[in-house]
């Protein structure tokens, strides 16, 4: 999660072809920045579905039906982030959302409701009818099963997942685009970080990399941005690796030396 961060915060990409930060719709490279890294996002299906069927429901007349889509998004959380248990509970309290989640690979399954369905369906003699029709009273809806959590999983390599963070699968019920779901999620952000916009947001947690020498300020076509710091300290750096100082007589490279045992003869 904290490598996602720092490739949005540079500007930069990310080697591994498996990782993602950045989608189509506009905020999700701001989600990134929060730490919520996505596998996939993608507007699914229309939100509402009309179609009209000549099989008999009532009084063998043809039918209407609409069926209404949630859309969902699944993230990964670190677990060390100390803003991420207060976003999953403003997720929880939003009237919008229906929440599936995990706290860690071994942690409970906690539902928000007890069933987060997917699409539900209602039915009416006429188009104009379905208006009348509550939703309360539509089909049985499809619901999600526990097993959508591994959708939540983000990528570590191709064929491997981070298990240990919060795994968390959120379903809007509301109305709106893909685009509407990610501002519900950024005014959330927004909050839990005390800030009006995503200018603001990156100011606040990019200050945290300049500060850690991570980052510095450049001057650039008359702009203030963020830049890799070009003169990190080497010797904190090794020490930070290794836990102590190199030898004068000694090259980096023969501390990752190893021996393998002779073979036998």
């Amino acid at each position: 999660m904290e490598l996602t961060r720092f490739a949005i915060m540079n500007g930069g990409g990310l080697a591994q072809s498996s990782f993602r930060y950045d989608f189509e719709f506009q905020g999700s490279g701001a989600l990134g920045l929060c730490g919520f890294v996505c596998n996939n996002m993608e507007d699914s299906s229309p939100r509402y579905q009309i179609k009209k069927c000549n099989c008999v429901f009532d009084r063998n007349i043809p039918h209407w039906s609409e069926t209404k889509n949630n859309l969902v998004i699944s993230t990964g959380l670190s677990l060390k982030d100390p803003n991420a248990q207060p976003f999953v509970n403003a997720c929880i309290r939003h009237p919008d959302f229906m929440i599936i989640l995990r706290k860690g690979a071994n942690g409970r399954i906690i539902r928000s409701t007890q069933h987060v369905w997917l699409s539900r369906t209602r039915q009416a003699n006429t188009r104009a009818g379905l208006k009348n029709v509550s939703w309360e009273f539509a089909e049985q809806p499809t619901c999600l099963k526990d097993s959508i959590l591994e959708e939540a999983k983000p990528f570590l390599a191709e064929n491997q997942k981070i298990d240990d963070c919060f795994q968390v699968v959120i379903v809007d019920r509301g109305e709106g685009s893909m685009e509407d779901l990610i501002q519900k999620l950024l005014q959330i952000w927004f909050k839990i970080y005390d800030v009006k916009d995503v200018v603001e947001l990156v100011g606040v947690i990019g200050n945290q990399y300049v500060s850690d020498g991570e980052l510095q300020l450049c001057l650039k076509k008359g702009a203030s941005v963020l830049m890799p710091n070009l003169e990190p300290n080497v010797l904190a750096s090794y020490k930070l690796l290794w836990g102590r100082g190199p030898r004068e007589d000694q090259l980096v490279d023969d501390e990752v030396m190893y021996t393998l045992p002779l073979e036998k003869k």
